[in-house]
C-alpha cells in the first residue's frame, strides 16, 4: 500500500474536511489551510442476492445487528416551477446489488432557510427525470474493484489517522479519480453477460486503473448519458432522487426537532444522524465496510456519509438554470472540476444533507473518494427482471 498521494489544489467546492471543532493537529499543512479559507462558506421489500459486480456486499439488514427496513412511501404532488411536480410512490426493488428506482419528479435542491444552504448553488428547481434506472444498493467495493484484476488504490491519510479502510473486502474502494470510475464502468459493461455497451470514450489517458489514472478528454458513445444502457456514474439529479427517496427534508430520516448542528457543536454525536452514515462523529475519520448503516426507503446504504462518491456532472458553484428541468446534466461538459456527492466519513453534518454537493478536480486523489454506478432502464424494457 501506498501512503503517499498526488498533491491537488483545493477549491471552495473541492473540500471535505470534518468540523474545526475535532480537527487534528496532524492533519497536513494543505488540508488544515483549506479549513481556514472555506471552513465557513461550507458551514454557510429487497430481494437477499449478491452483487454481480465480482463479490459479496451486505445483503438488507446484514448490519451487525439485525435492523428494521424502511417500509413503503406514498407518492405526491406539488405545484413548483409553473409545473405539478408528480413524485412516485417508493417502493424497494432490489436485486443483484442494484436498486430499481422509477421515472419521476422532485424538488432538487434545498430552501433558503435549511441550515447549511449555500447561497445559489442549492436554489430549489422541479427536475423530472424521465427513465426508470437502476443504482448502486453499496459503494462499490474493494473487493469489487479488485475483481476485475485492478490494484486497490485505497489508503490512509498521509502522516496522519484516518482514511480508507483495508482491513474488510467490503470496505468501499477510496481513493480513486474520476477517470478511474468512469474506465471501471465501462469494464463493468464489458464483463456483462451479454456485453452493453460502454458509456464513456476516454481518451489521452497516461497511467493504470488504480494507479492514478488521468486522461485528456471524456465523451459519450450516445447522445446523451441517459441514452446510455451500459454502466455509468449516476447524475446529480439522480444521486439527490434517489438520496431522497421522496423525502424533501435535509435528511432522508425526515424533520429533527433538534436542528442540524453546526458551529463549535457540529461533529458530536447526533443520533439521527449516527444511524444511516458514518461522519465525523462516529467514523474515526475511516470509512467503513458497506451497509451497516440504516439504508433510505428505495433500501439504498451508505449514500450519505462513508465514501464521497463520484458523480457525472462538472461543478461550477453557480445556480442552476431556472427550471422545471427535465434529464438535466446528461452531458459530458469538459471541466476540470467534478461534483460529488453524499458528504464522506470525516464530513460535517451539513455535508452530508440530500443536496449537498460539493468538487474536486477530476484527477484528485484522495482518501474517503469513491462511487457507486448507475444504469438506465430503456423505456421498452419497463419489464426487466434485474440489472
Amino acid at each position: 500500500m501506498t501512503w503517499s498521494r498526488r498533491a491537488a489544489s483545493l477549491r471552495p467546492h473541492g473540500v471535505d474536511l470534518r468540523n474545526p471543532r475535532g480537527h487534528d493537529p496532524r492533519r497536513s499543512v494543505a488540508l488544515r489551510v483549506a479549513a481556514l479559507l472555506f471552513g465557513a462558506a461550507l458551514h454557510a421489500g429487497c430481494a437477499r442476492s449478491e452483487p454481480t459486480l465480482g463479490g459479496p456486499a451486505p445483503a438488507d439488514g446484514d448490519a451487525g445487528e439485525e435492523q428494521p427496513l424502511p417500509g413503503p412511501l406514498p407518492g405526491w404532488e406539488v405545484p413548483f416551477d409553473g409545473i405539478t411536480c408528480r413524485h412516485p410512490a417508493v417502493q424497494a426493488d432490489c436485486r443483484d446489488g442494484f436498486c430499481r428506482i422509477p421515472a419521476g419528479c422532485f424538488i432538487k435542491g434545498s430552501p433558503l432557510e435549511e441550515t447549511g444552504h449555500p447561497a445559489k448553488i442549492e436554489n430549489q428547481r422541479a427536475v423530472t427525470l424521465t427513465h426508470d434506472f437502476w443504482v448502486g444498493q453499496h459503494e462499490v467495493t474493494q473487493e469489487q474493484w479488485s475483481a476485475r484484476g485492478l490494484h486497490d488504490p485505497s489508503m490512509a491519510f498521509p502522516a496522519q489517522p484516518g482514511g480508507d479502510c483495508t482491513d474488510d473486502p467490503r470496505c468501499p474502494v477510496g481513493s480513486v479519480t474520476w477517470f478511474e470510475a468512469l474506465a471501471f464502468a465501462n469494464l463493468l459493461s464489458k464483463a456483462h453477460e451479454p456485453p452493453l455497451p460502454a458509456c464513456y470514450e476516454l481518451s489521452g489517458c497516461s497511467g493504470e486503473i488504480g494507479h492514478g489514472m488521468t486522461c485528456a478528454s471524456v465523451s459519450l458513445t450516445a447522445p446523451t448519458i441517459y441514452d446510455c444502457t451500459g454502466y455509468r456514474l449516476p447524475t446529480a439529479a439522480e444521486y439527490e432522487y434517489a438520496v431522497r427517496a421522496g423525502t424533501r427534508e435535509a435528511f432522508y430520516f425526515g424533520p429533527s426537532t433538534t436542528g442540524i448542528p453546526t458551529g463549535a457543536s457540529g461533529c458530536d454525536l447526533w443520533p439521527p444522524l449516527a444511524e444511516i452514515a458514518w461522519y465525523c462523529a462516529n467514523s474515526g475519520d475511516f470509512t467503513h465496510p458497506v451497509g451497516q448503516k440504516r439504508p433510505n426507503a428505495w433500501h439504498l446504504y451508505d449514500m450519505v456519509g462513508n465514501a464521497r462518491e463520484w458523480v457525472n456532472d462538472e461543478a461550477h458553484g453557480q445556480a442552476p438554470p431556472p427550471g422545471p428541468l427535465t434529464d438535466p446534466g446528461g452531458q459530458i461538459v469538459i471541466y476540470v472540476d467534478r461534483q460529488t456527492r453524499g458528504g464522506s466519513a470525516i464530513g460535517w453534518p451539513t455535508l452530508l444533507r440530500s443536496a449537498s454537493s460539493l468538487g474536486s478536480s477530476w484527477d484528485f486523489i484522495v482518501s474517503t473518494h469513491g462511487f457507486r454506478l448507475a444504469r438506465t432502464l430503456p423505456h421498452e424494457a419497463s419489464g426487466s427482471t434485474g440489472p
